[in-house]
């Protein structure tokens, strides 16, 4: 049964299954391996300028795909302690009548767990952002050449604003000291790109 088969490792139902790669009856560092990739397969942007009259729109989108994140916030956040606050996926948490899920049982701090980095943080990185919109009005040269003016815009954009991502965490693009390159590897908290809202005057003499 399910509590017999967790026993062969010193584990208990409920705990996440680990695979035995080299079938020596034994969870430990000569099971880990390699998996993910952090660096992209393909990155770049579209960036084009669009004209109606007296009215420009700026459109610069951004992406990269084929890269994977190791969300490792989802160790200390799934914990199943109970003690600090965690994602809502707990609530997928196993239970006899839940076990077709990756989250592990949750269970007192006294009750001890391992807390192993497994494939379950790895998740894709690709994405595409709109890294900024810009929506402009430039006045007429009538209007200008009375104020003295060689030029006039008024305009008004938003930066990041939106991205679309099968990433679970706060923002795909991910930098951190921890890791070779240090991007697009491991996000541990790391505070997410800002929404930036503009107005401005452009005047020229």
């Amino acid at each position: 049964d399910e509590e017999a088969e967790a026993a062969k490792y010193f584990r208990l139902p409920g705990d996440v299954k680990i695979e035995d790669r080299n079938n020596d009856g034994v969870i430990n560092q000569a099971d880990r391996t390699i998996i993910g990739n952090g660096i992209p397969d393909g990155y770049g942007s579209l960036i084009n300028t669009f004209h109606y009259k007296n009215f420009e729109l700026l459109i610069d989108l951004q992406f990269q795909y084929g890269n994977d994140i190791m969300y490792i916030t989802t160790r200390p956040q799934e914990n199943r302690q109970g003690i600090a606050n965690s994602l809502a996926t707990v609530l997928d948490g196993w239970t006899p009548e839940n076990q077709d899920t990756p989250i592990a049982q949750w269970r007192p701090v006294s009750a001890g767990y391992d807390n192993l980095d497994t494939s379950h943080m790895i998740q894709d990185g690709s994405f595409i952002r709109g890294r900024n919109l810009l929506l402009g009005y430039n006045f007429s040269a009538d209007l200008v050449d009375k104020l003295g003016l060689s030029r006039l815009k008024v305009y008004a954009s938003t930066q990041n604003f939106f991205v679309s991502t099968k990433y679970q965490g706060y923002d795909p693009e991910v930098q951190t000291s921890d890791t070779t390159f240090g991007q697009g590897e491991v996000n541990f908290d790391q505070y997410p790109k800002p929404r930036v809202f503009m107005l401005g005057l452009n005047a020229s003499f």
